[in-house]
């Protein structure tokens, strides 16, 4: 890394410093920069692995690491698209509004859950995942787990938590079975969800 690269870490350190504290972050116009930022920095040292970095394509135990883990980085494709994707906001408050009338007009309010998938996760992160989900501001919830790793522990902290409790006897198709196998439970209820809501 020379002097000049340097100078331009150092500049866009400072220039974040100055200009980020003022950015509203609902202008879609300055997330989309600051993402197209991501974007040119991912891929010019993407350029640079490549162009710098990486020893000549033999039959080599060296050569082919260095090229095989070079073509993990370059997966960055996958950041690009999620930069993109998340630089695109709707702003729903309008919406939210019309339908807060909406649900205000009814005679009682829909039945809705929450299902929380879960197979390996820390109790830590599964507790508080199931207190954000318990958290929601909504007269009809229910909050269910949905455990595809059959663990006493989890059964034990649902009910601790005041959070319904759901396994299944195999975990074919992996999450999608688990959340088609809750759908099938809770369709048989007498008092069946109106609306499902997915964490």
């Amino acid at each position: 890394m020379g002097v000049s690269d340097f100078s331009l870490t150092f500049v866009l350190i400072g220039a974040a410093a100055l200009f980020l504290p003022h950015l509203d972050p609902r202008d879609s116009r300055a997330r989309m920069a600051l993402f197209g930022i991501c974007i040119l920095l991912v891929w010019r040292y993407i350029g640079w692995r490549f162009s710098a970095t990486i020893p000549p394509l033999g039959p080599n135990l060296a050569s082919l690491y260095a090229w095989m883990f070079a073509l993990l980085e370059a997966a960055a494709v996958g950041s690009t698209i999620a930069f993109i994707t998340l630089g695109r906001t709707i702003d729903r408050r309008r919406e939210a509004t019309e339908m807060r009338t909406w649900l205000r007009g009814l005679e009682r309010p829909p039945r809705v859950d929450v299902l929380i998938t879960s197979y390996n996760e820390e109790e830590a992160i599964l507790a508080r995942t199931i207190v954000g989900g318990l958290g929601i501001d909504f007269p009809d919830l229910r909050v269910w787990v949905l455990d595809d790793g059959r663990r006493p522990w989890v059964e034990h902290l649902c009910r601790s938590k005041n959070a319904r409790y759901l396994t299944r006897p195999d975990n074919r198709h992996a999450k999608a079975g688990n959340i088609n196998h809750a759908l099938e439970v809770l369709r048989r209820e007498p008092d069946a969800p109106e609306f499902i809501v997915l964490f």
